[in-house]
């Protein structure tokens, strides 16, 4: 029986990103071509996505490609629009062991597909004539139960037949008939949401059942659907990435999927001064920032001050999954106060969280059963955050401090000079006055060398947040 819980489908996230695949696209060049000269895009194992702003190209990227898998298995034929048709696309492919296999394209296209699909069977004269000869199959208890939480239902029959001529565009077209709370309709008369997601169950079970390998191509699945239900649809592409081993080309414009895909496996596509290119993902808002969304908020991040903040988004934002942008900050003053506000917080209510983040030097005083429920984790090191970095910048040398800085070496000495001898807390203060720069752009910059030269103890840090969200 298929498990259909939500901790089930991180499992199949987790190792869909991670397993080792069959066949793996690695990379898509565009040469002598009217739309994208010179664009190419190095693609990942198992999922890649795909972002970019309307009208950069997505769509006839993915078409290209896809047109260069069509076989008779496909549940479309080939684009066949100009701008498609003609394009001079060449797709890298990687063998297992170097195995060559035939493969299979398979497209989800719910913006584009769906309404076409319900045109045709709204133009059909005699469409029960083909239903019939097709052959209508009443899904099993264990397949109702699927589409059920698939689509969000509770149908108490589907049938669907797979009609497999009559259609020019599509060699083979799922239609579905419904019973529920004793109304029956069939594809003709779903909203375009619910049959989005019947067709995709279809194409799921009908990859499935297809020999060769299998390559999956969706765009924008995100199209008519509510966030609940796209992350049921996010939770079997996993699902077939981890049990199929069926790689995957997305686009998608949405917040909600980019919040679950490493930044490793995204692409971002834009216009540059030599045309459309595509390039890697540098922080994790970036994609968000090209598709002028804002990230979605995670949680609350109690800190002690300023420094302690300006220190955790530099940590945050080299993060595979988390931007600075993901979360609240709020400076609670003291650790005092960081213990008392943490203890007044519930667990995570819809993924969203409040945690505690302590300097290095509280790690001996906050522990044991008082904080046995408590979300919270400490800054590098096993010092204040502003100790430690005073401690990093007076190891190094004049003339390295001073590009990190961007300022004349002689300034930095200035500085230094009459930073000595003052605590930490003053010190980054007094260095700031005597440069005559802001103490949260000197501390920033800091702030993020160190990071850079301390990556070890920056990812212990990243995975001991990340084990809340």
């Amino acid at each position: 029986m298929s498990n259909l819980r939500v901790a089930r489908f991180e499992d199949h996230r987790r190792r869909a990103l991670k397993r080792n695949y069959d066949i793996f696209l690695s990379r898509i060049v565009y040469r002598g071509t009217e739309i994208f000269p010179g664009l190419e895009v190095k693609l990942t194992p198992g999922l890649s996505v795909l972002v970019g702003r309307n009208g950069i190209g997505k769509s006839n990227i993915i078409r290209s490609v896809y047109n260069k898998f069509v076989t008779d298995s496909s549940n479309r034929s080939k684009f066949t629009l100009p701008l498609v048709k003609d394009v001079d696309c060449k797709v890298s492919v990687r063998f297992k062991n170097n195995v060559v296999l035939d493969a299979s394209g398979f497209l989800f296209d719910p913006c584009g597909l769906i309404p076409s699909v319900q045109e045709l069977f709204l133009s059909q004269e005699n469409i029960e004539e083909l239903v019939e000869s097709s052959g209508l199959v009443e899904l099993s208890e264990e397949e109702l139960r699927v589409i059920n939480f698939i689509v969000g239902a509770n149908y108490s029959s589907v049938s669907v037949a797979s009609i497999e001529e009559g259609f020019e565009k599509f060699p083979v077209v799922p239609y579905f008939k419904v019973v529920i709370s004793d109304r029956e309709y069939d594809s003709r008369g779903m909203g375009l949401g619910e049959l989005s997601l019947f067709y995709f169950y279809w194409l799921i079970t009908y990859m499935s059942k297809c020999d060769g390998a299998r390559v999956l191509f969706v765009e924008e699945p995100e199209s008519f659907l509510p966030p609940a239900a796209l992350d049921r649809v996010l939770g079997f592409l996993f699902k077939v990435g981890d049990e199929q081993g069926i790689p995957i080309l997305l686009t998608t414009h949405s917040e909600r999927i980019l919040g679950l895909v490493p930044r490793s496996h995204v692409r971002v596509i834009k216009n540059t001064i030599d045309g459309v290119r595509c390039s890697e993902v540098v922080t994790a808002n970036e994609p968000l920032r090209v598709l002028g969304l804002s990230a979605v908020k995670r949680g609350i991040l109690l800190v002690e001050d300023s420094a302690a903040e300006i220190f955790l988004k530099i940590l945050i934002n080299l993060s595979r999954t988390h931007s600075a942008d993901s979360f609240y900050y709020v400076k609670s003053g003291s650790e005092g106060d960081i213990r008392k506000q943490v203890k007044c917080f519930p667990d995570a209510i819809d993924g969203f969280r409040v945690v505690g983040i302590f300097d290095g030097d509280m790690r001996d005083a906050v522990s044991g059963k008082e904080y046995a429920n408590t979300a919270y984790c400490f800054l590098p090191g096993v010092i204040a955050p502003e100790k430690l970095l005073m401690e990093y910048i007076q190891s190094l040398k004049v003339v390295e401090l001073a590009g990190v800085l961007g300022m004349l070496p002689d300034r930095v000495i200035e500085g230094l000079e009459r930073a000595a001898g003052r605590d930490h807390h003053d010190f980054f203060v007094e260095f700031s006055k005597e440069v005559q720069r802001g103490f949260q752009d000197i501390f920033t910059l800091v702030c993020s060398h160190w990071a850079k030269s301390n990556e070890a103890l920056v990812n212990i840090f990243l995975k001991e947040l990340e084990r809340y969200y």
